[in-house]
């Protein structure tokens, strides 16, 4: 059974939430850099495989930047998620 915040003994509800907090921010940070290394691992690669073409880098950008500036972002709100919980 859950008991609401004002029922729980005290100095339990704030650690936690901090705990909580630095744990999704991890986890964030984690998947952040997973998408990143990847979607720049995999835009490299095709650059390099297809360098004598001219547009081999703009589309590497088009398909591969959104990715890495999804994982840039998630990155950055771990980061100030664990800031936050004081971790």
């Amino acid at each position: 059974m859950v008991r609401p915040a004002d029922q729980l003994p005290p100095g339990t509800g704030a650690s936690s939430r901090s705990l909580v907090r630095a744990v999704f921010g991890v986890v964030l940070m984690v998947v952040g850099i997973l998408l990143v290394g990847g979607a720049g691992l995999c835009s490299a690669v095709f650059v390099v495989n297809d360098y004598p073409s001219s547009d081999s880098f703009g589309l590497a950008l088009m398909f591969g930047g959104p990715f890495i500036a999804v994982g840039a972002l998630l990155i950055w709100g771990g980061r100030a998620l664990r800031r936050s919980a004081g971790a």
